[in-house]
């Protein structure tokens, strides 16, 4: 029944069994076609609008809808990194100049939020004092991590360690 209200049609259902029987399951079965057709034009594409394949495309669900690109356009997008401005390359090497420099500070929103990661992957290729600058911060971040794992390994080590004594002094007494 298009075009009517659902608590329209139940009544009318409720009143009238016998269609209720036939009209019912077609009703059902109209609205899981319906379902399945949505998106259907999307779904069929085979190329992007620039011509590349959809074969191998990478497949996202992002807010719970499911979405296509095309690999070609997305290395292209990734190679451009935008238009690179002197300033900004100029506040990059102050900010991975600080002593607590990290990526995620320079890229991520929030008030430090200098470029995005394509950006900045376009100011490495374009400014090797930049590259150079990241290559460190990398490091030095890598090496704080590894000290800090390091440290909490000793840690918990020396805390089993304790209790492996504690238990076998428990166990001569």
């Amino acid at each position: 029944m298009f075009g009517t209200r659902r608590r329209d049609v139940e009544a009318y259902c409720a009143a009238n069994p016998e269609y209720a029987r036939e009209a019912l399951p077609l009703m059902e079965a109209n609205a899981k076609a319906a379902y399945s057709r949505r998106g259907a034009r999307l779904r069929s594409r085979t190329h992007c609008k620039n011509g590349h394949s959809f074969a191998g495309a990478r497949v996202y669900i992002k807010d719970g809808y499911s979405f296509r690109f095309c690999l070609e356009c997305r290395k292209a997008d990734d190679a451009k990194g935008g238009i690179l401005k002197p300033a900004i390359a100029e506040k990059i090497k102050t900010a991975l100049k600080a002593p607590t420099a990290t990526i995620s500070g320079i890229v991520h929103a929030g008030p430090r939020h200098l470029v995005t990661y394509v950006a900045l992957r376009a100011y490495r290729r374009a400014d090797p004092k930049i590259d150079k600058l990241v290559s460190g911060v990398v490091a030095t971040h890598a090496a704080r991590w590894q000290r800090r794992r390091l440290l909490l390994l000793n840690t918990t080590q020396s805390a089993n360690n304790a209790m492996i004594i504690s238990k076998s002094a428990q166990c001569f007494r």
